[in-house]
């Protein structure tokens, strides 16, 4: 399983850029790595548009699934088939219980599958499925991207309930603010 940074937004209601934000020393981009490397992954990938040593969208301003498809499109090169575990990067201080919850219920039933009250994360089991819709569905220039709930619709991802509690999405400063003063205590 390889897990998924999405950090390509313009992260416009902050006023800066969200991926490198720092809390306790490390950048937004690392929480969330690290996040995903205790959940199993054996690899993070990261979708960014303008660091190095990420995947940036082949198709820009379209949303969290172009920055999906940009993902699944290098995976594809690899030849590699593996689920992908998908976090935005706006939520660091996710619990890891509740990737853990989609892996185990993804992998248990070979389904992809999200939270019917978010989403974000998301497990895509059936990654080849996931990037042929895309490659069908997505935009020419000038044109609003598929949304979530479109893709998960096309590979019949599994809503389930998310019962690991909240956690802060961190978007506009009053929300960074909250969480650096969360992560003090």
């Amino acid at each position: 399983m390889k897990g998924l940074i999405l950090a390509g937004g313009k992260s416009s209601r902050m006023g800066e850029d969200k991926a490198l934000l720092d809390i306790n020393g490390l950048s937004f981009i690392e929480h969330t790595k690290r996040l995903l490397l205790s959940c199993a992954c054996e690899d993070v990938l990261i979708n960014h548009n303008t660091l190095t040593n990420c995947i940036p969208d082949i198709h820009t301003d379209k949303g969290p699934t172009s920055g999906i498809h940009a993902a699944l499109s290098w995976l594809e090169k690899d030849m590699s088939t593996t689920p992908l575990l998908v976090s935005a990067v706006d939520t660091p201080f996710m619990p890891s219980s509740a990737l853990q919850q989609l892996i185990e219920y993804g992998q248990t039933h070979k389904t992809s599958c999200y939270y019917g009250n978010l989403y974000l994360p998301v497990f895509i089991y059936d990654t080849e499925n996931a990037l042929n819709w895309l490659n069908t569905i997505l935009p020419p220039k000038n044109a609003k991207g598929p949304s979530l709930r479109m893709l998960y619709n096309a590979i019949e991802a599994k809503k389930l309930d998310n019962s690991c509690g909240d956690w802060i999405n961190i978007n506009q400063p009053s929300d960074y603010q909250v969480a650096r003063r969360q992560a003090q205590n």
